[in-house]
């Protein structure tokens, strides 16, 4: 299914995107919130200190310099603890009205007309004050916005800051389900950071293994990420499969044993079914958008900074599902770059 999001090249500034509902600014939107959930957990200081014991801390990046110069990166002061949610929702209504109250019965027609009042003011105060509650205002709005990625950027930046875990989860399960593949995998990725065993995920594996298969010679094989189990692009017959089976190389492994792994979010499952030696790879290239957001939603960082990987940034931002899409591959001539 093509996506409905544009390829954005040059993003909408964090800080002007709540003033804007074209898709391109809704996808600034969902990097600001997610930035902001990122700096309340303290995600940086947790992969810093990660890369550092792994004597990694100068070969990777958490948010390249680069990319928070064109962008503007949001500050947010960590709370200490969870927030006085109820603090937070009354004091929305009192400015813009009762629909922001989850208890409420509301139109839709007035959530719509109170998120619309509400972002453009919301946004920059969120850049400016740099507090929790500032952050936290903003989220509780977006929470209630009729596009279901801002809920769901949301309700994975607010679980730590919340008292109301069950709805932030209510919508990140609601999210599992989207057709939408960038909803679908952002909303499993934040799924797993708080309710890892949560049945919903289970629907995203794979359904039964696969064999890696055994070849010789020249063989190229295709692995996905993450969730992406079920996915058909990378299966034969998928439209990334065939692009590069018809287009880059035609070696490409195509038979129904084809190599697969269960797609499960955790170190094990990686290293268990798919753990690369290093030492037989001639060369490693990384392809990549800046500020991918299912990476901000994974609390990872976006950049490797390793000399025997071969790093290429497309002029292409937050979209995860760019880097497997052929009209990508076709018009950045991809290609060429491996």
């Amino acid at each position: 299914m093509p996506s409905k999001w544009p390829r954005v090249e040059n993003p909408v500034p964090g800080r002007e995107a709540f003033s804007r509902t074209d898709p391109a600014a809704v996808l600034s939107q969902a990097a600001v919130l997610l930035s902001l959930g990122a700096q309340s957990r303290g995600d940086e200081e947790t992969f810093a200190a990660r890369a550092r014991a792994a004597g990694l801390a100068e070969n990777v990046e958490f948010w390249p310099a680069e990319d928070s110069a064109l962008f503007g990166r949001p500050r947010l002061t960590a709370p200490a603890g969870r927030l006085d949610i109820q603090r937070v929702q009354q004091g929305l209504a009192g400015r813009y009205g009762e629909w922001v109250l989850p208890r409420l019965p509301k139109s839709q027609a007035d959530v719509t007309k109170g998120v619309a009042k509400a972002l453009p003011e919301l946004g920059p105060l969120a850049y400016d004050q740099a507090t929790a509650d500032a952050g936290a205002e903003l989220m509780e709005v977006c929470l209630n916005h009729s596009e279901q990625l801002l809920r769901v950027a949301s309700a994975a930046s607010y679980f730590e800051m919340s008292t109301e875990s069950e709805r932030l989860i209510g919508i990140l399960t609601e999210g599992c389900g989207s057709d939408d593949e960038l909803v679908r995998e952002l909303a499993a990725t934040a799924l797993w950071h708080v309710s890892p065993e949560h049945v919903v995920l289970n629907s995203l594996k794979a359904r039964g293994g696969r064999a890696a298969a055994s070849a010789s010679g020249n063989t190229t094989l295709l692995v996905h990420g993450t969730w992406a189990a079920s996915s058909s692009w990378w299966q034969p017959h998928g439209d990334f499969h065939d692009y590069i089976l018809n287009n880059v190389r035609s070696d490409l492994y195509s038979q129904s044993d084809c190599f697969g792994w269960s797609g499960d979010y955790s170190d094990s499952a990686r290293a268990q079914e798919y753990l690369p030696d290093f030492s037989q790879i001639r060369k490693a290239v990384s392809i990549r958008v800046h500020l991918d957001l299912v990476i901000l939603a994974d609390r990872g960082g976006q950049k490797f900074k390793l000399s025997q990987i071969q790093e290429n940034v497309l002029p292409v931002w937050f979209d995860h599902q760019a880097t497997h899409d052929p009209a990508t591959w076709d018009k950045y001539n991809v290609k060429s770059r491996l």
